[in-house]
């Protein structure tokens, strides 16, 4: 996982009109920069950079966001993918954190608890009739880890 300060790090040493100038041609319009919009095909600008603010918005389409927007709405990546990809073309070294242990700890938990249902609806051919009988495939079962709890199970 990235650290949240290395993003926020990142964010303050990037400027908007290097990131989107990679990208597409942008001309100075006043204080801020207009362009053709990358997302929608125009023929007159309609897509306006604002260094000041650093945002872009498409008076045509409406998308709008900052610079990782950018990156993720153009190249079709996640969140976590155009951090990387922001930092690798800025020479920034991010830091990355190892993960939490309580969400290890919940995430084992929760897997200890689904296997559980599980068990027990393989246990239970009342149960697993039920589920037949309403139209639920035996494959469907297995691929949504579909469980049971008996009754009197305390909570």
């Amino acid at each position: 996982m990235i650290d949240n300060a290395s993003i926020e790090s990142l964010k303050s040493s990037i400027d908007i009109i290097d990131v989107i100038g990679n990208f597409i041609e942008l001309r100075k319009a006043g204080a801020n920069y207009k362009a053709n919009c990358p997302f929608h095909g125009e023929k007159t600008p309609s897509f306006v950079v604002s260094p000041s603010k650093q945002i872009y918005h498409c008076f045509g389409c409406g998308v709008g966001g900052d610079s990782i927007k950018f990156v993720m709405e153009l190249e079709k990546l996640s969140y976590p993918e155009s951090i990387e990809k922001l930092a690798s073309m800025n020479n920034f070294s991010l830091t990355y954190t190892k993960g939490s242990s309580d969400y290890s700890d919940a995430k084992r938990v929760l897997e200890a608890i689904s296997q559980w249902y599980v068990k027990n609806l393989n246990q239970n051919t009342t149960a697993t009739q039920y589920l037949l009988q309403r139209g639920i495939s035996q494959n469907s079962i297995e691929n949504f880890e579909i469980g049971y709890v008996p009754t009197g199970t305390s909570r």
